[in-house]
């Protein structure tokens, strides 16, 4: 229940303060009243008020929900799902949800309204059509509001469904920890800078304690930390504060993902002299125009978007190739080759630079593909030359669990790679480490050198040689698209309703075709052809191996370290 002393309120006169009292004088029915009129609209009728969101996310979220084992009610729902679609196809609509999903304890689907006209025109639509199915409406705001525009300043209609408000109240804790580690970790002036630490004013008693214990907590550390570069006069280091890596910032802890398959994501230590950096998926198709046969392909839908980069399956199918605009072989080459920048808390500046795809095989058999994605694979250099060469690269770990629990590891290297129980990997808490090759992005369970000059052997000395060490460390999760896989349809389902899903079903390839005639090395090409996405990568296996690995090896060992 909505604790409504829990909020502050703004006065509803603010602006509008020391005007003419209204009129009592009542219109010509007798019962309603004049109001002055000054011939201007408000502003409402064009724009969501502030703090509405006015972005990509849209100002309102409605909510449609359906009790999942009652087939009358889903039979309603899913009809009502399709009319809208097909009524307001210019609505941004979601996954159809058959079962509870984040804060809502029951099936639902999700209806984003982006104007006051698509909400004046939408919500009377669905108070009339909406039958024996309840909707909540509810504004967006700021990520820290999410609970109160889900309770304080949501509207329903129908029965109220109650949602399951924990997360929101995790997600606030969480923010809270997070600033005050911030706050408190923060270098502190030196003594002679900051007085008002010693200072006491003459009316306070002289161990009085001021300010929230916040504030107080925070001056006593200041204090400290002055004290000691005062008292011995050196710069000491400031230390730490090692925060557990599993923070999910990317919102992902408020869906129906399995909390396990957050917590024990692996975090990938890039290459300290990694040219080539994680890249979003979306921003490849900025750069890139679909060909077949070195042609452009004609009679698209665009923008190409991963809302629709499915439609080139009819179009060219697997021979489409996503062609970089300014070719493979550009010189100079261009920036978005290096994919985007990194911030200090590990997360990629470029949505969709991660992918999380969950197949439950059932009986408590989880397998987790964690797949990265890089603008560029930058090939072996043996004998001077470069070959392997080419755009748009997918690399992956899988994770399989067992009732919740890592059992072992793949780690995807070129065209093999190897795997391992969980116990034998390097770990930052629970969650094991992973090396990205420089240039080829291959991912391997050891720092060092790696020799793949026979496939599926991993070597640390040899001819054609990867190389890791822990240059940046990038948490994947922290801005990851994520979905649900089912075998049976092949089919994907976004566990966040606002990530993308079509791309996934593409069937062409995220980069250039091999140059004919180019340079060679051994019947190597310098320019390869870029490769094909996550659903070809062995998403149903019987071992963690992918398919065809016989014996599938899992080692109970890192190598040579």
């Amino acid at each position: 229940m909505t604790d409504q002393f829990a909020f502050s309120y703004p006065s509803p006169l603010e602006g509008y303060e020391n005007l003419e009292p209204l009129s009592d004088e009542r219109n010509a029915d007798g019962k309603s009243l004049k109001n002055p009129q000054h011939g201007i609209l408000s502003k409402a009728y064009e724009e969501f008020p502030d703090p509405l969101s006015k972005d990509r996310r849209g100002g309102f979220d409605i909510h449609i929900y359906h009790f999942q084992n009652n087939p009358d009610q889903v039979t309603f729902a899913k009809a009502l799902y399709e009319r809208i679609r097909r009524e307001f196809p210019e609505l941004r609509i979601y996954a159809f949800f058959d079962k509870p999903v984040g804060p809502h304890p029951i099936a639902m689907f999700e209806v984003n309204l982006f104007t006051p006209a698509q909400f004046g025109a939408f919500v009377p639509w669905l108070v009339v059509n909406r039958g024996p199915l309840s909707a909540l409406l509810h504004p967006n705001t700021v990520d820290s509001e999410e609970e109160r525009n889900h309770t304080q300043r949501a509207t329903w209609l129908g029965e109220r469904v109650p949602l399951d408000l924990r997360i929101f109240k995790l997600e606030k804790e969480r923010q809270r920890q997070e600033a005050y580690l911030e706050e408190s970790t923060q270098p502190f002036p030196a003594a002679a800078a900051d007085p008002e630490l010693y200072s006491q004013p003459a009316s306070q008693p002289a161990l009085r304690r001021t300010g929230t214990s916040k504030e107080r907590d925070c001056r006593e550390k200041k204090l400290m930390w002055s004290l000691t570069r005062a008292l011995f006069g050196i710069q000491l280091p400031i230390m730490s504060v090692q925060v557990p890596l599993y923070v999910d910032a990317s919102g992902l802890a408020t869906t129906a993902i399995p909390s396990y398959v957050l917590e024990y994501a692996p975090l990938v230590w890039l290459y300290s002299e990694e040219a080539y950096r994680p890249a979003g998926i979306a921003d490849q198709l900025v750069h890139t125009s679909p060909e077949v046969d070195w042609e452009v392909v004609q009679n698209l839908e665009l923008p190409l978007t991963l809302d629709n980069l499915d439609q080139l399956n009819t179009l060219g199918n697997t021979s489409v190739y996503l062609t970089s605009k300014e070719g493979i072989d550009a010189k100079p080459q261009p920036s978005w080759f290096q994919g985007a920048a990194m911030q200090e808390n590990g997360q990629s500046e470029s949505a969709g630079s991660s992918i999380i795809v969950v197949n439950d095989h059932g009986n408590g058999e989880v397998d987790a593909y964690y797949f990265y994605f890089y603008a560029y694979n930058q090939g072996n250099t043996v004998l001077g030359m470069e070959f392997g060469d080419h755009v748009g690269d997918w690399e992956h770990n899988m994770v399989r669990f067992q009732n919740g629990t890592p059992q072992a590891l793949w780690y995807s290297q070129h065209a093999g790679g190897q795997a391992f129980t969980y116990e034998a990997t390097e770990k930052q808490g629970n969650r094991p480490i992973a090396y990205s090759a420089n240039g080829t992005h291959a991912v391997y369970s050891i720092a060092g050198d790696h020799d793949h000059t026979i496939p599926h052997l991993n070597l640390p000395a040899g001819f054609v040689v990867d190389y890791t060490d822990q240059g940046t460390l990038w948490d994947p999760i922290l801005n990851a698209y994520a979905y649900s896989y089912a075998p049976a349809t092949q089919t994907f389902q976004p566990y966040d309703p606002s990530h993308p899903v079509n791309w996934l079903y593409f069937n062409g390839q995220w980069g250039d075709d091999a140059l004919p005639g180019g340079p060679e090395l051994f019947g190597e090409a310098k320019y390869s052809a870029g490769p094909n996405g996550p659903k070809f990568k062995g998403l149903t296996r019987t071992n963690v191996c992918p398919d065809g690995y016989d014996p599938c090896i899992v080692l109970s060992f890192r190598t040579w370290k």
